[in-house]
Order: structure tokens, then C-alpha cells, then sequence
């Protein structure tokens, strides 16, 4: 397990479903290889880690695979000062552990307090105006306490004063999919769009496996 330390590394309710499991490694933007749907460069192939994640997890024909374990290399993940990330690559699947907090309503104003994932300008602009499905590949971290409830918080952020609120889904010891969707508005900010996730408070770590984004298909 490789720890990291903290660096500058936002609808509809979540909703929890059991998955089995499986990843490699993507970690880039480009899910697919040679254009993208969102993109409008036609029909292009799925990367053969986007695909093993795709499969494994039961992700319907996602645009965008983040498989976390690249976080190290990549500037598009990234975590705040409060949230201390670990980079789990010995599992089955691999993923990141997160930990940590941070305020809330501070993260929806400057994503990068949180666990941030930055869409490029390019997918920022393809999804604007349109309903997107986010799902979350999430556990909790290890052992929950009887009687606790932990849940993470995501949102995507559009800019400042446009986000879809947070989101909460309360995890468990199995990986699950947490889903929420998101009118992205279409007069959207200039700068990237971010997908955000903050831990559960209490202490509790939770493990991300993989984070897909769609457009709806209404």
C-alpha cells in the first residue's frame, strides 16, 4: 500500500446497488480511446482497463472510467489538505482509500478541497446542457461500528453557485453503486466541471474503486 501525503491533488438522491468487483488501472480522462460520444467524434473503443471496469462492475455504456489507482500521476484527481488519500494497488480491485474532512459548503465553492475529480474542457463543454449519470464504485473502509451509518457526500460542481447539491449514500462493508444525476446547466462556467466525493464523517475511511459518467439517455 502506498500512502500519499495531502496535496492540491458537486439532481436526484444516490441510490445504493450491490456490484461484484474488478479494476486495473485508468486513471486518465479518455475511458474510450480514438473520440468519445460526448465528444461528438463518433463511435470509438473502449481501453481495455475502461472495459474490465465496465464489465466487472456492470457500468452501462459509460462516456468516462476513472480507475483511481493512477492518482499519483495525475493531475485531474486530486484531494485537499484535510483528506488524506492511499493508493490500495495489491487488491482485487485495486482503489483509494480516503479519509479525512473538510467544510462542505467550502468544498462546493472550491472543489478542490475535497476529493476532486476535474473534467477537461472538452467534457465540460460536451455535457453542458445535459442530464449526466455519475455512479460512484464505493465501501467502507474496514469494520463499521454498531449502530454507525456512515455515508460520503458527492456533487457535481458546474461553477460557482451551480452544483447539484450533495448527494449522500450510507455505505457498507461490500462494494456497491452509488448513483445520482445532474441537469449540468447550460450556460455553464468557463472552467472545468468537478465531480466531488467527501468522506463520511466520524473518522470513517471508504474505498473508491471506480467513478463513470453518462449522459442520460432522456
Amino acid at each position: 500500500m502506498t500512502r500519499l501525503a495531502p496535496a492540491l491533488l458537486a439532481s436526484l438522491p444516490l441510490a445504493l446497488g450491490a456490484c461484484s468487483e474488478q479494476a486495473d488501472r485508468v486513471g486518465e480522462e479518455a475511458g474510450y480511446q480514438g473520440g468519445d460520444r460526448t465528444g461528438g467524434q463518433g463511435a470509438s473503443a473502449m481501453s481495455p482497463a475502461a472495459s474490465a471496469l465496465a464489465e466487472r462492475f456492470d457500468l452501462a455504456e459509460p462516456d468516462l472510467i476513472i480507475a483511481p489507482t493512477t492518482y499519483r500521476a495525475q493531475g485531474d484527481l486530486s484531494s485537499g489538505a484535510g483528506i488524506s488519500v492511499a493508493v490500495i494497488e495489491e487488491a482485487d480491485p485495486g482503489h483509494l482509500r480516503v479519509s479525512g474532512s473538510a467544510d462542505p459548503d467550502a468544498v462546493l465553492a472550491n472543489p478542490g478541497l475535497g476529493l476532486s475529480y476535474r473534467l477537461s474542457a472538452d467534457r465540460t463543454t460536451a455535457y453542458a446542457g445535459q442530464t449526466v449519470i455519475v455512479t460512484l464504485v464505493v465501501r467502507a473502509a474496514g469494520e463499521i461500528g454498531e449502530g454507525a451509518r456512515p455515508a460520503i457526500r458527492a456533487a457535481w460542481v458546474a461553477g460557482p453557485g451551480m452544483n447539484s447539491g450533495w448527494q449522500e449514500m450510507v455505505l457498507t462493508t461490500d462494494w456497491q453503486k452509488a448513483v445520482f444525476t445532474y441537469a449540468v446547466p447550460e450556460a455553464a462556467d468557463p472552467d472545468p466541471d468537478h465531480i466531488v466525493i467527501l468522506p463520511p464523517e466520524g473518522g470513517q475511511a471508504f474505498d473508491l474503486a471506480a467513478l463513470a459518467v453518462r449522459p442520460s439517455a432522456q
